[in-house]
């Protein structure tokens, strides 16, 4: 299941929330793993009992056999209209569930807006009819399991009742002798007993068999998962521009980008400019491999983004954003995300780069310095820059800054553009801008509005003479 959605493109998670994905691949595999590992064992010695104890009764009385058959027929009918109320009421009291914890969720995140706005008496009054609502779920799961237990009872009580009569009227005629009875009675007993208990394992296989029906929107695995195995083979690097042709795409109805046909020139910088929402992160997006249903093609020598894997889509293309991630671990496992390839003379080469060398060195064990969340001896940009490193390690043929400059301190914006040198040696290089100060070093520059190019600049005689013309205009936000 967490292989399989590796292997998802973006789209799927715009149309499947993230609480959905997580009740699949934790709720309903552990209801398969429940019911495999124990149900199914229990299920079956108890229907073993079942059998065993009504073929002992057959053998000591044909007419009590009788008797015990029809009512176990009446017995196992109602059980299975039992099992399938409990699936409908599990299905409600799962559904009311999530809707309570969505709520808990929303109150808990949001609590400042929720004390400064009239509408607070609503929003609690909202969670007690949640909770209302659960509450009388509840309460009717308990009306059916009471139903049945009751029922279950009685009907082994009936049958006990007119068994033992039967059984002691045989008596009085020397039919049947008392160790018979009393005999016939424990296998009676044995026989109804099992009963309660299968009933709530189907209960479970029901909801084990809902899970497999859920569980198919992520299942079953379209590729070999040999694609997304991270290994340190090379692939070929692009040698060619890179061409976006009729590039159209859009999701939920709307079209997003139009017909973009777009040169990306090799080894060069290349910005994308315009206003939120001119399609610059969703082109970005598309360039990375997260979506796949795009019209049109995306060609970067031998590469067609559109059939290339996962595996490839990773190498291939890189980015850099304003999400700073680190986890618990030595400042070198953060950079090199256990790549055992990567050397420490490799990593110094790049923080020389970015005169991020000195700082490491002096701080206890450098690389080797334990990376605790809430403790970084690292100012903001320079998190920023450590996140460019680790891409850039990774050797990336296509390298996406996704904003990734907008909130940097001038300092760090000066190291990563004096850096740039360097970079445009063995990568090419998108950047998504706002800033004109960041444009300097673009061959050419991209103005988007509404999903498509409104208009391009280039370098003419190696002066980026579209400066001025954006800075009198409205391209650049």
């Amino acid at each position: 299941m967490y292989q399989s959605l590796h292997k998802k493109d973006l789209q799927f998670f715009d149309v499947n929330s993230s609480g959905k994905i997580i009740s699949r691949v934790v709720s309903d595999v552990n209801n398969l793993s429940t019911f495999f590992t124990t149900n199914v064992f229990s299920v079956i010695s108890d229907i073993v009992i079942i059998f065993g104890s009504f073929a002992m009764i057959l053998s000591f009385s044909f007419q009590s056999a009788l008797i015990v058959g029809f009512f176990l027929v009446i017995l196992i009918i109602y059980m299975l209209n039992v099992t399938v109320a409990l699936i409908d009421w599990s299905k409600s009291i799962r559904s009311q569930n999530a809707k309570v914890s969505i709520h808990m969720t929303d109150t808990m995140n949001n609590l400042s807006v929720l004390h400064l706005h009239p509408f607070s008496d609503f929003w609690y009054g909202r969670a007690k009819r949640l909770q209302s609502v659960y509450s009388i779920l509840t309460f009717r799961g308990i009306i059916i399991w009471g139903l049945f237990s009751s029922f279950h009872i009685f009907t082994m009580g009936l049958v006990l009742s007119i068994v033992l009569s039967l059984s002691l009227y045989l008596y009085s005629f020397g039919e049947m002798t008392l160790g018979t009875i009393i005999a016939l009675m424990s296998y009676l007993t044995m026989c109804f007993h099992p009963f309660l208990d299968i009933s709530e394992k189907l209960n479970t296989l029901l909801q084990a068999l809902s899970s497999v029906a859920r569980m198919k929107f992520i299942l079953p695995f379209y590729e070999s998962y040999e694609d997304i195995t991270p290994g340190h083979e090379t692939l070929n690097q692009p040698k060619k521009d890179l061409e976006i042709q009729k590039l159209s795409f859009g999701y939920h109805e709307k079209l997003i980008l139009k017909n973009l046909n777009i040169s990306i020139p090799l080894h060069k910088m290349t910005a994308l400019v315009g206003r939120t929402g001119s399609g610059k992160s969703t082109l970005v997006q598309i360039l990375m491999g997260l979506y796949k249903n795009y019209e049109g093609e995306i060609i970067w020598d031998t590469y067609q983004f559109k059939k290339s894997s996962p595996h490839q889509m990773t190498k291939l293309v890189g980015q850099v954003n304003q999400e700073l991630f680190f986890f618990e671990d030595s400042l070198k496992e953060n950079l090199r995300l256990f790549d055992q390839s990567i050397m420490d003379s490799d990593i110094y080469f790049w923080l020389d780069r970015f005169e991020l060398s000195e700082k490491i060195k002096s701080l206890p064990n450098a690389l080797e310095i334990k990376i605790e969340k809430n403790e970084m001896p690292f100012s903001q940009g320079e998190k920023q820059l450590l996140i460019l490193i680790r891409l850039l390690l990774k050797k990336p043929a296509l390298l996406i800054f996704d904003e990734a400059t907008a909130h940097l301190d001038q300092l760090a914006e000066v190291r990563i553009m004096k850096a740039m040198e360097h970079i445009l040696k063995d990568h090419t290089v998108i950047m998504v801008a706002h800033r004109l100060a960041s444009l300097n070093l673009a061959e050419q520059v991209i103005v988007m509005r509404d999903g498509m190019i409104e208009k391009s600049f280039s370098k003419l005689k190696g002066k980026p003479v579209y400066l001025s013309e954006l800075s009198k205009s409205s391209f650049v936000y």
